[in-house]
């Protein structure tokens, strides 16, 4: 009888195991949808950072149940602690202060793009003009902008327009309204894609040429989740940081990367993946 019951016990032990081993926490974080190909909801998987951050909670058994709310309501809803949290959001020190920031996922470079042919350089922007040369950059709200285009907003060389979602960026420039758009490019060619494909009712009207123009504080845009800043939020914020090394160490990160990133070209490409290595998210090729 004793070693009847001391195997019940080792199999009620088991299966409690095993119970334990299945059970993951299940955690509801918020995000936008208008940042592709990194986070929409129009392409399979959700876009680049939507994967990584999924894979990333996954390999540290934590189920995620994602809710698409606007940008604006999104950082309130964590600053007020009404979800644990959010991503994708460029480090600041300003934020820093309210959130406990991820380490870094994924890195954006944004460009300075342009309609005008002759605009080698941003330097070229500091250039006396007349306000009947009026030079309009385009920025979505909310969204960093470079140091430089900054000081040039500041000395009025410049004049910034902050639409709601980056497509109107696209639509402005279209419509000969803007000049300067400060994005990645691969949004851009995203955006500007979708454009012609809904500008049904006047297929032949041409486009503008869009040039890019490196900007150097535009390099190594880190992307993070954010967390609230209590110690369930940096539980959290530890546990998807330890799956982030999982999924870069077994190969998934690179995979995510590599197909969603399959019809970019390949110049393009490439780069995107070497400013991944560049930041230390993924090892150097030796």
């Amino acid at each position: 009888m004793k070693h009847f019951i001391a195997a019940l016990l080792i199999l009620y032990t088991a299966a409690m195991c095993n119970t334990a081993v299945a059970q993951k926490d299940t955690l509801k974080v918020i995000t936008y949808t208008d940042f592709p190909p990194f986070v929409t909801n129009e392409l399979p998987g959700g876009g680049i950072i939507n994967e990584i951050v999924k894979a990333s909670f996954a390999a540290a058994d934590i189920e995620l149940e994602i809710e698409f709310i606007p940008w604006k309501r999104s950082y309130r809803a964590i600053a007020r602690g009404e979800f644990l949290a959010s991503f994708s959001w460029a480090y600041s020190d300003d934020r820093a202060k309210d959130f406990h920031f991820s380490d870094p996922l994924f890195v954006v470079t944004n460009r300075l793009l342009t309609t005008l042919p002759e605009l080698s350089s941003w330097e070229m922007l500091a250039q006396e003009h007349t306000s009947d040369d009026l030079i309009i950059l385009c920025a979505p709200i909310g969204w960093k902008i470079a140091e430089e285009l900054e000081a040039l907003i500041d000395k009025n060389f410049i004049t910034l327009m902050a639409p709601s979602r980056p497509q109107s960026c696209i639509e402005l420039i279209h419509a000969g309204r803007t000049d300067l758009i400060y994005m990645p490019q691969i949004t851009a060619t995203y955006h500007l894609n979708s454009a012609k494909k809904q500008d049904t009712a006047h297929p032949d009207r041409p486009w503008p040429t869009i040039n890019s123009v490196d900007i150097p504080s535009g390099n190594n845009n880190t992307q993070h989740v954010i967390f609230t800043k209590n110690a369930e939020g940096l539980s959290y914020k530890k546990r998807f940081d330890t799956g982030l090394r999982k999924i870069v160490a077994d190969g998934t990160y690179a995979e995510i990367l590599l197909r969603f990133l399959s019809n970019v070209p390949e110049a393009e490409r490439l780069r995107i993946m070497q400013d991944q290595r560049d930041a230390d998210i993924i090892p150097a090729i030796e």
